[in-house]
């Protein structure tokens, strides 16, 4: 992190860099936090922490391209990393949907909720309507567990299979429902959670 902050700080750069991890806990941390979190740290300021939620947009972005208008495979390690990457600064529950074309191509991901609002239920006429929207017959969902824990719980099953029940009747598959807890991912499809017959 030192590298990373020495051409904006200077001699400064490892002083700051210490001053970072001791409030924040670890790199990750760092680079999860808001510019204004990071600027309240004492000799840090604006410009660093400008530069630092910067460079997370920049580095989003970069594994954006080398997944738009690609075959989406849960086992890419490009795709994996860009999931995760996308809750890094989430520390409540957020729920994204990753939009998929007929070739079951990335088109586009979006953040449909965080918190309560993230729970799919709440969210289904919007996640239809955009997926009509833009012309997507299959979607992958995709929330976190900030518990630690990637292990879907039993409402994230019961939720996602009413889902793909109603997305079936409007031709549209639920591809999958990942849930990310850190660097773990957990695929209710790999899993055979996304049956409902595996219930029975």
């Amino acid at each position: 992190m030192a590298q990373l902050l020495a051409p904006f700080a200077g001699r400064r750069a490892l002083e700051c860099a210490e001053r970072l991890i001791e409030r924040f806990g670890s790199i990750r941390q760092v680079m999860a936090a808001s510019a204004r979190q990071i600027a309240s740290v004492e000799g840090i300021g604006n410009e660093l922490a400008d530069m630092l939620t910067g460079a997370r947009a920049l580095v989003e972005i970069g594994m954006r391209e080398q997944v738009r208008g690609a075959p989406v495979d849960i086992s890419d390690p490009s795709f994996l990393d860009y999931l995760r990457a996308r809750f890094v600064a989430c520390d409540r529950e957020c729920l994204f949907v990753f939009y998929l074309d007929r070739d079951g191509a990335y088109i586009t991901d979006e953040c449909l909720g965080t918190g309560e609002a993230s729970r799919v239920a709440s969210k289904i006429r919007t996640l239809f309507h955009r997926a009509i929207e833009l012309a997507s017959p299959a979607i992958i969902l995709a929330h976190n567990h900030p518990s630690g824990s990637c292990r879907p719980s039993a409402q994230d099953i019961a939720e996602t299979r009413k889902l793909s029940a109603l997305a079936a009747a409007l031709g549209i598959e639920i591809r999958d429902h990942i849930i990310v807890a850190g660097a773990s991912c957990c695929s209710m499809r790999r899993a055979g959670l996304l049956d409902n017959e595996s219930a029975r």
